[in-house]
C-alpha cells in the first residue's frame, strides 16, 4: 500500500520493526528503524545485499550520533556543521558491539542528515533510520515507486509516495587526521572547513 510520508501508519511500522520503500533526499531507499535489528536484517534480505556492507543511517540532528556511541572530534564536528544537512554521508567510528547488526564488523557507520524538511520532520518522529538504495544489489537504482513495486512487490510493509530530486546516491566521505577522503563520489557538494 502507498502512503504519504507523514502517515502515522508508516511511523508506527518503522518503530515496530517494519521495512519499506520511501524517497530520501537522494534516491529511493529501502528503510527500517536503525535501532531495530529485525528491520535492518529485512533490508539485507530483501535487496540481497552483501552482509558485510553496512547501511547508511539518516539522522535529524548531530546529537543523534550519541545514541550510537559515536564520539565526534572537533574536526569532524566542524565538517558536519559545514556540510549538514546535505547529501554527504560521513563514515564515523562505531565500535560498540551493541550495533554489530548495523556495522557488520566494520566498526564504523556512515551517517547523513538529509537536506529535506519533510524527511527531517519524519525522522524526529521515527528516530534514525537505516537505508540502502531501493534496488537489488548490483542492479540499477530505481527512480519511481512503480519501479520499486515491480522489484519488491508485497515483500515490504509499506511504500511512501513521492519523488526524488536525484538519480545518484550520496557522496560518502571518511575523515581521518583532519583530512577528508572521498570513499564514493555521488550527489552532493563538499564544503571544506576553513
Amino acid at each position: 500500500m502507498i502512503f504519504e510520508l507523514d502517515n502515522p501508519t508508516v511511523v508506527s511500522c518503522i518503530k515496530n520493526g517494519g521495512c519499506g520503500i520511501m524517497p530520501t533526499d537522494t534516491v529511493f531507499g529501502i528503510v527500517a528503524g536503525a535501532f531495530s535489528k529485525d528491520g535492518v536484517e529485512k533490508i539485507f534480505k530483501l535487496k540481497k545485499r552483501d552482509s558485510a556492507k553496512p547501511p547508511v543511517i539518516l539522522v535529524s540532528t548531530i546529537a543523534d550520533l550519541k545514541n550510537f556511541k559515536v564520539d565526534v572530534d572537533k574536526g569532524t564536528n566542524d565538517f558536519l556543521k559545514k556540510n549538514w544537512p546535505g547529501e554527504i554521508s560521513v563514515i564515523m567510528p562505531c565500535v560498540n558491539k551493541e550495533f554489530y547488526y548495523l556495522h557488520r564488523g566494520k566498526n564504523s557507520l556512515a551517517f547523513r542528515m538529509p537536506d529535506n524538511k519533510g524527511i527531517i520532520s519524519f525522522l524526529k518522529k521515527t528516530g534514525p533510520i537505516a537505508t540502502s538504495s531501493a534496488n537489488l544489489q548490483g542492479k540499477s537504482t530505481v527512480t519511481t515507486i512503480t519501479q520499486a513495486q515491480k522489484i519488491f512487490k508485497d515483500k515490504v510493509d509499506f511504500y511512501v509516495n513521492g519523488k526524488t530530486a536525484k538519480t545518484t546516491a550520496s557522496t560518502i566521505v571518511k575523515i581521518q587526521g583532519g583530512k577528508v577522503e572521498i570513499v564514493r563520489k555521488g550527489s552532493g557538494k563538499i564544503y571544506p572547513v576553513k
